[in-house]
């Protein structure tokens, strides 16, 4: 199929998106999705790499592309060069306008072929990829914990504060990576989507990724297609197999188990499982899809620059260059943490190439290992100004090498079924023709599994390493499956491989039952309208409209409310002091000394020093108090009075649950 070909039947699909959207008025900008999160990425390797991948490849590379522009496009534009948010989408959009209109007039015109079964593979991965997602797809399901950090940083960079302040210490800058928001902030800005619906699309389309790059992967090590495809579903599904397994076997044999989930979140229920004692997160990979999460991407993108480096043992360091260069960078500014490894895994991979060369044993087509060192020095010096901040918060946790038994068993009881198979394929590469590809999947698998063995993070982030294991993992396993199942019959070789895939199966179901069945599924409080998260409590929602609409962008909202972390994405302004567990919040200075001050404001309204101490902490930004009168110890009258009376403050609105006031300066500096 023509690169022209191609990005007509883009346009195409955005147009009936748009008469569709226009018949049935519907508010969210449908007909951008084809050019937001494919045409983007695909017009960038049209024009970078006219020719030497499959229509299949182009279709798996064109998000993570896509998604890595944008981010990098909201980084230099609006975080560098300090352009408003409004001139970053436009941007975005004038580039899609640009390289589309050149690659349809262009004359020389590259044809992405189609191999056998490809386009049948296509319609597959994005049947499964819907399977997956949209069952668990309620939006209500995004807002869990990471929903409660990523929505007020998202309204924040739409009110123009890049970067944003802490999402619970208004007034503090952030110290954890913030661009991922930025770009959920981009896409419901285009789309006139909430944050949320945004996050459901990009699960989407990052499961549709993992799927379709994971059996591309497959391709490359097995000739079987069944196994291609099961190599696939292990790269998402695999880990923890053998737990939601276990978990559900407990759960037929203790039906009473599930009559406790719907008093707990998702993360809890699987406390309850007590299969072995090791980090519960890790029982399944499907969740960090479906949640608010940045992780997602960071996988894609991992999983992407392991495609485009067996690609490089194929292809010249020229055709793929810049690919290479967008998916670093874009995995830098989205996941600093999944940065690690990719680049650990890069250099050492260079360098081992580097020396062969020198002894004329070089793996990789000539000066392709310098290009990628020269990538990952570029990449490093461009993301240091983002970085740094993020550095400095490091430092008041601790940080360093330390080996973990616990750790070592997380590895395993993740992996217990794909490991006999993976020593298996292991053996079965050695000294084969593909044996440049296994030497990459090797030096991978060990740079994940010593990260996550012996690296220490604030909050043992280091399970997100053991997640990305089952790249090199997966790829091992189904071609163990191969060559044991090589050893039998057809119908033993059948059974081995529709074991796997009913195995693949209950994890499914595992994170199925968790999700449908848990209180999280719709948490009290919010829900979506366009662009904005709105409060179910219409009395808050009748004061955080007139916040909305009226107070200035750069406001700043003191709230003695019970849903202080909601509240932030409802009036889309900056909070004063949240509540959260969130443990580089806790850690920070201001969060004790700020949380005595909001409790003290309910008792002693008359306290001029309290409201005093609030306004210096802040500067010159406007500063409105919102008072939940049910947390009131005395009347809600005497209270308005006495604060009025005793601070320069301007009653805004008072209703039969909340009260709005806006706290004067009183001439302080």
């Amino acid at each position: 199929m023509s690169v022209k070909r191609i990005v007509i039947i883009s346009l195409i699909c955005s147009f009936v998106l748009f008469i569709i959207q226009k018949i049935f008025s519907l508010q969210a900008n449908l007909y951008v999705l084809p050019v937001l999160f494919f045409l983007n990425g695909f017009n960038l390797l049209a024009i970078a790499v006219p020719s030497h991948l499959t229509l299949l490849e182009v279709s798996a590379l064109a998000f993570p592309l896509s998604s890595s522009l944008i981010v990098i496009m909201g980084y230099f534009i609006s975080y560098l060069m300090h352009f408003s948010l409004s001139f970053t989408t436009g941007s975005i959009i004038a580039y899609t306008l640009l390289s589309s209109f050149y690659l349809l007039i262009t004359k020389k015109q590259a044809r992405y072929i189609s191999l056998a079964k490809e386009k049948e593979i296509l319609v597959l991965m994005l049947c499964l990829s819907s399977l997956v997602v949209i069952p668990l797809s309620f939006i209500r399901v995004q807002q869990s914990y990471e929903g409660n950090i990523h929505l007020p940083i998202v309204y924040q960079i739409m009110n123009g504060i890049i970067p944003p302040d802490h999402f619970a210490l208004a007034g503090i800058p952030i110290n954890t990576y913030w661009l991922y928001s930025l770009y959920l902030a981009v896409g419901s800005i285009i789309l006139n989507m909430s944050a949320l619906q945004v996050s459901v699309i990009v699960g989407l389309m990052s499961i549709f990724s993992v799927f379709t790059i994971g059996f591309l992967l497959s391709r490359n090590f097995v000739q079987n297609s069944s196994l291609q495809i099961l190599g696939a579903f292990l790269l998402v599904m695999g880990p923890g197999l053998y737990n939601g397994t276990v978990f559900l076997v407990r759960l037929i044999r203790n039906p009473g188990i599930y009559s406790t989930f719907k008093t707990l979140d998702p993360s809890a229920i699987t406390n309850i499982a007590k299969i072995f004692p090791v980090d519960g997160r890790l029982l399944d990979l499907v969740h960090k899809f479906l949640s608010i999460d940045g992780f997602r991407l960071g996988f894609v993108l991992n999983l992407t620059l392991v495609l485009i480096i067996v690609k490089l043992t194929e292809l010249p360091i020229r055709k793929l260059v810049i690919p290479l260069f967008i998916t670093l960078l874009g995995l830098a500014l989205f996941h600093p943490v999944s940065f690690i490894p990719a680049v650990i895994f890069l250099f050492f991979f260079a360098l081992i190439d580097i020396f062969g060369s020198l002894k004329k044993a070089s793996m990789l087509p000539e000066k392709t290992s310098l290009f990628i060192l020269a990538s990952i020095l570029t990449v490093s010096v461009l993301i240091y100004p983002y970085i740094q901040p993020i550095q400095q918060a490091f430092k008041e946790f601790n940080i360093g090498l330390s080996f973990r038994v616990y750790s070592l068993l997380d590895f395993q009881f993740t992996y217990l079924l794909f490991l006999p198979f993976a020593y298996d394929g292991l053996k079965a590469m050695i000294g084969k023709s593909n044996s440049i590809k296994l030497f990459a999947l090797a030096v991978l698998f060990f740079v994940l599994f010593s990260l996550s063995i012996f690296l220490l993070l604030p909050d043992n982030n280091q399970y997100k390493f053991v997640f990305l294991s089952s790249i090199p993992l997966s790829i091992l396993t189904i071609k163990g499956i191969e060559h044991n199942a090589n050893i039998f019959g057809k119908k033993v070789k059948k059974i081995i491989l529709y074991g796997f895939f009913i195995f693949t199966f209950l994890q499914y179901l595992f994170i199925l039952v968790a999700y449908t069945s848990s209180r999280q599924q719709f948490p009290s409080g919010i829900e979506s309208q366009g662009t904005k998260i709105i409060s179910t409590d219409r009395k808050l929602e009748e004061v955080a409209v007139w916040i909305r609409k009226n107070s200035e962008p750069n406001a700043i909202v003191a709230a003695l409310p019970r849903q202080q972390e909601l509240l932030s994405a409802i009036v889309q302004r900056r909070i004063y002091f949240a509540k959260t567990s969130d443990l580089y919040i806790q850690g920070h200075s201001q969060y004790a000394q700020r949380q005595k001050i909001i409790e003290n404001l309910v008792l002693y309204p008359e306290n001029e020093r309290l409201l005093q101490n609030m306004v210096f902490e802040i500067k010159n930004d406007p500063v409105y108090l919102l008072i939940d009168t049910s947390e009131l110890s005395i009347n809600p009258d005497t209270y308005i009075q006495k604060l009025i009376e005793t601070n320069n403050a301007k009653l805004i609105i008072q209703n039969s649950s909340y009260v709005l006031v806006k706290i004067g300066k009183r001439g302080y500096k």
